[in-house]
């Protein structure tokens, strides 16, 4: 149905009036193209993480990431070791006695984001955030959406009382030549002031639910054309779809501190640095 303000911008060019044919041209524009959502921001994202936190040592993480329990490393690429293999062989039942999985199931996030969703261009969710599952919906008509968020199979992952552990393990002198250079090397770097270790983490995979907002056309059809390799998209009732990431689970919330400062009590890193700096025979 046209309002009359289209009525009028067609009728324009019969009465000679320059410019009016650029007014119709703009206006199809912002039909065709609304404009983008504002993305969503740290502070969106951590305010909304605060219910879950069992104690202020807990911090979210910005942007949500593929940390597991017993990564450490510089702040800026907290996954580039981990004690199990660093420090542990992988499957010790030293360390994985230390290990404390708890099952939690489906997370809501109380956190949801309103976008226009033209049926001439779809709308993109990395739009709102390039770390949310990489899909393009869309519609067989112009509407507003309504998509929230939450996370699927979330548990916490933590391990306890892990320092004395780690210490006890690199201050070993009983294993061969290789095992020694591998616990070494895990003590040179635990020990620098810039590498931080994460205790646990609460983990999942993300969702995005996505349906008509309330006081919309009501009557768009959503789909999608295109979903990434690690990305499932399903429809619901009530003309829902829900769009879920298949990669590995992320963490939203993380307990970290710098390692050196945890293993200060047991004079590794002091007796690491006295060997460093000790000259050569």
């Amino acid at each position: 149905m046209r309002t009359g303000k289209s009525v009028v911008l067609l009728l324009l060019p019969l009465w000679g009036c320059a410019g009016s044919k650029a007014n119709v041209k703009s206006d199809q524009a912002a039909v065709s193209a609304p404009s983008k959502p504002g993305p969503i921001t740290k502070q969106d994202w951590c305010t909304r993480l605060e219910q879950f936190k069992d104690s202020p040592d807990w911090q979210c993480t910005w942007p949500p990431g593929r940390f597991n329990a017993g990564d450490f490393g510089p702040m800026a690429s907290l996954g580039r070791y981990n004690i199990s293999g660093a420090v542990f062989d992988e499957g010790d039942p030293v360390i994985q006695k230390k290990l404390t999985v708890r099952k939690i199931g489906n997370i809501e996030l109380d956190l949801s984001k309103t976008v226009q969703i033209s049926a001439a261009v779809g709308f993109k969710l990395q739009d709102l955030s390039p770390w949310l599952p990489d899909v393009t919906l869309t519609a067989d008509g112009n509407s507003s959406l309504n998509i929230g968020f939450g996370l699927e199979d979330a548990e916490w992952r933590f391990f306890q009382n892990l320092p004395p552990t780690i210490a006890d393990t690199l201050s070993d002198q009983t294993g061969d030549a290789n095992k020694q250079k591998k616990l070494e090397r895990a003590k040179s770097s635990l020990c620098l002031d810039s590498t931080a270790l994460v205790e646990g983490v609460l983990v999942g995979r993300l969702t995005a639910t996505i349906k008509e907002a309330s006081g919309g056309a009501g009557s768009a059809h959503l789909g999608w054309s295109r979903l990434a390799v690690d990305v499932k998209a399903q429809a619901t009732e009530g003309k829902a779809i829900v769009v879920k990431s298949t990669a590995d689970p992320v963490a939203i919330l993380y307990l970290v501190n710098p390692s050196r400062q945890m293993l200060s009590e047991f004079n590794l890193c002091t007796a690491a640095a006295a060997a460093a700096a000790a000259p050569a025979k």
